[in-house]
Order: C-alpha cells, then structure tokens, then sequence
C-alpha cells in the first residue's frame, strides 16, 4: 500500500440522488463521475449506503464483503489510484452492518461499522452496531470515519480531537437539514479538525427527501465548501499545516476532559 506522507490532501466527494435498490445502476453513474476527475484527486467520499440509499431491507439489499459494491470499489482504486470511502450495507457471519469502508489501491484499509444506529427508522432492528472508532492513518493524515447519526453523539465523535479529517457519511433528511449543518460545525470547533459531510439528494423509495447540503468545515468552524441541492461534486485541497496552526495558536484541546469508549 502507498501511504507516502502528504501535508496536502486532494480530496473529492460527489452528492447525487441514490437510485433506490439498484446498485448496478448507481455503480454505473458514479463510474462515469469519477471518470472526469481521475487523476485529480486522492481520495473521493461518497453518501451513506452510496450503492442502494439509506434500508433496513437487509435480506434482499445486504452485500458480502465479496460482492459487487466492494468489488468496485477495490477495481476503482486499483485503476485510479484514487482512495475510495463509502457505506454500504453488510452483512457478515449472520449479521448486518452500515459499514463505511475506506479501500486503497485494492485493499479495505479501514472499516467502520456504525455506532449508533438509528432507531427512529428503524436501523437498530435490523443490523448490529460497531463499537470500534480507531483513527485511520493514511498518507500522514489521521481520519476519523462516522456515519449520520454519529454525528448527534459528541463523546463518541472525540475521536476527532486526535484526527486532521474527520468524515461524516449521511442519508440525513430535509427535514433536519439545520441540525446536520448545525452539527457538523460543532463537531469542527470542538474538535478543531477538518469536517467534510457528505449527504444525498433526491427522494428515496420510502418518499424520503434530501437536500444534500454536503459540506467541508475548516478546523475554526468556518464554512469552506456548501452545497445545495442538486446533483454535484467538488474537488478541494486541504492542508495538516491549518490544522496544526490552528491548534497551535488556540491550544485548547489541552483542557478536555479525557474520555474512554466501551470495550
């Protein structure tokens, strides 16, 4: 694996209406995305359950850590040289998890499964939560990597006290569209890293609508990149220097509370 150190990240995320259940076709649309800007970036973030929306139809939707959405992603980033990072529905030894995966050159690097689940759709019903939220080290980055709900949960996001980067992936309704911007800022400010959100447009096949509103937020909670609503993607590079600078003229990471998660 190539983890060559870089203080400068290139780093991509494309924001689109999900075909709901129909992975081939959504695999064939986020091809032909990344195809016009290879070359061009190191790593591209995709939305929660990116390949099928956000379901808790787990029988029928469910994939194999073999099958056709990881195997995509491992030929993308074999071709591409491009890091891919994406959940998807799993399933493992009888189980089932939102997995967010991070796959370079090949190879799944890093994987998380979601914490918390959502139990107002119904999520906790149907797939096991993870309770691992270690920092991905990659290319002298460090990568906290969550998903939706996550983000409502500031003591499991303390991770990010530790990361440059912190990637939240999400299916995060109109709705609730205040809170998501709302909450992302926090966890920037708190954590004095870098948060990129990255959401989904369009309406789902249980009539759920999104507002996309992915966003990248600098380590002083200030908005770099927002967008709107409709299908689109964004290249941007970022720097560890901002972040190191900004921690280092407002030292205040020092005075938190020190917190452990469970076992």
């Amino acid at each position: 694996m190539d983890n060559k150190r870089q203080e400068e990240l290139r780093i991509a995320w494309i924001q689109y209406d999900i075909k709901w259940h129909n992975a081939a076709q959504n695999l064939v649309y986020l091809t032909e995305k990344i195809s016009d800007i290879q070359g061009q970036v190191d790593l591209i973030v995709l939305p929660e359950m990116f390949n099928t929306g956000f379901t808790i139809d787990v029988e029928t939707q469910a994939e194999t850590i073999d099958g056709q959405t990881i195997q995509w992603m491992k030929s993308i980033s074999s071709n591409t040289g491009i890091a891919m990072a994406g959940s998807i529905s799993l399933t493992e030894n009888g189980k089932y998890f939102n997995s967010f995966l991070f796959i370079h050159n090949g190879e799944i690097i890093h994987r998380y499964d979601k914490k918390h689940l959502f139990g107002y759709g119904g999520e906790c019903e149907h797939y096991t939560h993870g309770n691992s939220n270690e920092i991905l080290e990659w290319k002298g980055w460090k990568i906290a990597m969550l998903v939706c709900y996550d983000v409502r949960f500031p003591l499991w996001c303390r991770i990010g006290a530790e990361s440059d980067l912190m990637l939240f992936v999400a299916s995060f309704p109109t709705t609730r569209a205040y809170a998501w911007r709302q909450l992302l800022i926090a966890r920037a400010i708190e954590n004095q890293c870098y948060v990129l959100g990255v959401n989904r447009t369009g309406k789902d096949g249980k009539g759920i609508h999104y507002d996309g509103n992915s966003i990248l937020i600098s380590p002083l909670g200030e908005k770099i990149i927002q967008c709107g609503n409709a299908q689109q993607e964004h290249l941007i590079s970022i720097s560890r220097n901002t972040v190191k600078s900004v921690r280092r003229k407002y030292p205040f990471l020092k005075d938190a509370d020190e917190f452990k998660t469970e076992e």
